[in-house]
């Protein structure tokens, strides 16, 4: 089966992102998405999709009540890391041991709080359409999370439908861990 254009996907969610925040921002979103060395071909439509999503909620993070820095990098086929300071990592098509994750995202809180989540984006196609594949999939999972990372699951539906709801919830829910593990501490 022929995969869709990269470009047809990326131009239909830039053109709803400007419907939904305004033109300008989504002009102004488009062309810092063109300066950063992200190759999204390697991903799938809905993998493309959650790259522009992510992108966009973490470059308009006052909108959306995040603070911090961010660094979204071309690639960690050659293993993950977390930020170095306080702010969010993302990584698509990331090498986790064996697996590849759709994206690794960490997140520095300002205590030194870290938290690593996998972010997966399961299309139809690809997730659950056997029993081999969900048998990979729950398998890839345990791996993840034996290495403490948090799993973060999202239907190809889920993704189109909603990518900036989508991109907005797994950095909410990777924020509010960190808060969490902090508040954890302090008692």
């Amino acid at each position: 089966m022929k995969r869709k254009l990269l470009n047809d996907d990326v131009d239909t969610c830039l053109k709803s992102l400007g419907l939904r925040f305004g033109q300008e921002t989504a002009d102004s979103f488009q062309s810092e998405w063109h300066d950063t060395d992200v190759d999204l071909s390697a991903g799938t439509p809905i993998e493309q999709i959650m790259s522009v999503a992510l992108l966009y909620v973490l470059k308009s993070k006052a909108h959306f009540g995040y603070c911090g820095d961010y660094i979204i990098c071309g690639s960690a086929k050659n293993g993950i890391r977390p930020p170095q300071r306080e702010g969010f990592i993302v990584c698509p098509q990331a090498r986790v041991g064996k697996y590849r994750a759709d994206f690794f995202v960490g997140y520095r809180h300002f205590d030194g709080t870290v938290i690593s989540a996998a972010i997966e984006c399961d299309g139809h196609e690809f997730h659950e359409k056997t029993k081999k594949q969900a048998q990979r999939d729950k398998e890839r999972d345990r791996f993840f999370q034996s290495l403490g990372l948090l799993v973060l699951r999202y239907s190809g539906s889920e993704i189109f439908h909603d990518p900036v709801k989508c991109a907005s919830d797994a950095l909410r829910i990777i924020y509010d861990r960190a808060e969490a593990s902090r508040e954890g501490r302090d008692a």
